[in-house]
């Protein structure tokens, strides 16, 4: 018997005319659990994670076993350095069923900076970027700072030389 319903099986006997019937089993049907992953598929930045959590099931396993704190919990972080497809084993009683969930690991943003190598006092100085990123964030001696893709500066003193530093975040939130 192979039933995919809760089925009760009962077995009705014949011998010279005379007819007895007893129930002999009962089929419980027990449903695969249905599996999800939240979020499902995320995107993360280079050198970052992602907690991901399984539901359906009350055991799992999470496959492969690189870049997560757990190959078993319902709750796991993932921190892998590159496109990693993770396969969930879920199970219920004796049934089992499984997901996939991809997280996908975007690349650090690497801007281009150029500017004049060296400046005289009172000249303006004009630090220029790549386009395209959503923030931008300059650092530079005694206390510069300015937030625009293409930054000027002019020293005023000597002290006001040195390494002028940017950061900037792409679309994806990456730094």
């Amino acid at each position: 018997a192979n039933p995919t319903v809760t089925t009760v099986y009962n077995v009705i006997g014949s011998t010279a005319g005379c007819n007895s019937q007893t129930q002999i089993g009962l089929a419980n049907v027990v449903p695969n659990p249905t599996i999800t992953i939240s979020p499902v598929n995320p995107y993360i930045c280079f050198g970052s994670s992602v907690t991901l959590t399984a539901s359906g099931a009350t055991t799992y396993t999470w496959l492969p076993n690189t870049a997560l704190s757990s190959t078993s919990a319902i709750n796991v972080i993932a921190n892998p350095t590159i496109i990693t497809t993770y396969t969930i084993i879920g199970s219920q009683a004796t049934c089992t069923n499984t997901a996939i969930n991809t997280v996908t690991v975007l690349p650090l943003p690497i801007p281009t900076i150029t500017s004049s190598a060296q400046a005289c006092l009172y000249t303006p100085v004009n630090l220029q970027t790549s386009p395209g990123y959503s923030v931008y964030q300059w650092t530079g001696p005694i206390g510069y700072s300015s937030n625009v893709s293409n930054a000027t500066f002019t020293a005023n003193t000597t002290a006001q030389s040195g390494t002028y530093n940017l950061s900037v975040t792409d679309a994806f939130g990456c730094i």
